[in-house]
């Protein structure tokens, strides 16, 4: 038999090759590809060694799952890129309207184990450089979701810019929109009020809201006072109207969600097809910030940052009703356009908001 093989015989090494025995000396020998018998014996071995160490990482990662669910839990994508996973295109988009709650509506939606949404405002679609990149650009600034979850993003600007209906309906038909509105009134010297305040972490002079909303000469409203514009909700509803039906735009009343959120948040569960996740107990209120915090999935209490929920500045009361005067048509326009009335046009309940 030719080939060569090695066997222990007496502490010696009996080496047999072509035919020939030779014997050798030797304290121990090195097994290798030579050693056909030996080969065979090892391999269960190294089979039954690397089942071992896989049943010990599956039982870890059993058991660090289930005792630190925010390993598992579907919220948080960005920490464990879980199988089934993927970046998708918003299913649901929130339009705005600017400083009317939609912070906090994102912020009581992403506590559903059924939603995901992007982290930060993407303004794809009102921002022409963004939107140059494409579709593909804007599915990286989503998060990872499950198939079963829906993805949503927010950004404010997209209800009061012209190109933007046209540019959704042309990446989904189909989409959920939610767009929140509050009092005209309130909502733009929010808007202005928060301009304010950039201002002076800039180090820039800031004017008082009411040389800034009148006409220094007319003394009435200044009609192209940026603030005061974005507050003519039926002017850019009418827009976004061109495109999709009523059936699916969601309008949320965002003097109430401040209010009392968790009514407004369940409509919104419906209009969107989940299951309703968030319970009323979830809703907890800070007097200290004045407004509604709520409970996370590890009952931490997630609440609005610090900038939100500013007092307003004392204003002119001849300024408020200027100010009441010129919204009121475009109200009523709207009120018809989206087939809701809300309490802006009563005089006696908007003057309780403002307080």
């Amino acid at each position: 038999m030719k080939g060569t093989f090695v066997v222990w015989v007496e502490g010696k090494v009996k080496e047999v090759t072509n035919g020939r025995m030779n014997y050798q000396d030797v304290k121990y020998t090195q097994l290798s590809n030579k050693t056909e018998v030996c080969s065979r014996c090892c391999t269960p071995r190294k089979l039954f060694t690397c089942f071992f160490i896989l049943i010990v990482t599956l039982i870890g990662l059993l058991v660090t799952c289930y005792s630190h669910t925010s390993i598992c839990n579907k919220h948080d994508y960005q920490k464990v890129h879980i199988r089934l996973t993927k970046r998708r295109l918003p299913h649901c988009i929130i339009i705005g309207a600017r400083k009317a709650g939609t912070r906090a509506l994102l912020t009581y939606l992403k506590v559903h184990p059924d939603i995901q949404t992007a982290q930060y405002e993407v303004h794809f679609f009102d921002n022409q450089e963004n939107y140059d990149f494409g579709y593909g650009w804007y599915r990286k600034q989503m998060p990872y979701s499950f198939p079963d979850q829906l993805t949503i993003e927010k950004s404010p600007a997209y209800f009061t810019e012209s190109s933007v209906p046209g540019r959704v309906y042309s990446m989904n038909s189909t989409i959920k929109i939610l767009l929140i509105v509050r009092d005209p009134v309130q909502r733009t010297i929010s808007d202005q009020l928060q301009l304010n305040f950039k201002g002076l972490d800039m180090g820039l002079e800031v004017k008082p809201f009411e040389e800034l909303v009148l006409n220094p000469k007319t003394g009435n409203i200044d009609m192209n006072f940026k603030p005061v514009q974005r507050s003519y909700y039926d002017v850019y509803m009418k827009n976004w109207l061109k495109y999709f039906p009523l059936n699916q735009i969601h309008i949320v009343d965002g003097d109430q969600l401040i209010a009392d959120p968790y009514p407004e948040v369940y409509k919104v569960e419906s209009f969107l097809g989940l299951r309703h996740a968030i319970p009323q107990s979830d809703f907890v209120y800070n007097a200290t910030k004045g407004f509604y915090c709520i409970k996370t999935d590890t009952a931490y209490q997630k609440c609005l940052s610090g900038s939100k929920g500013r007092s307003h500045p004392h204003i002119q009361k001849e300024v408020i009703e200027k100010l009441k005067d010129v919204f009121w048509k475009h109200n009523e326009n709207f009120f018809e356009l989206v087939n809701q009335r809300f309490f802006w046009n009563n005089k006696t309940m908007a003057s309780k908001i403002g307080k």
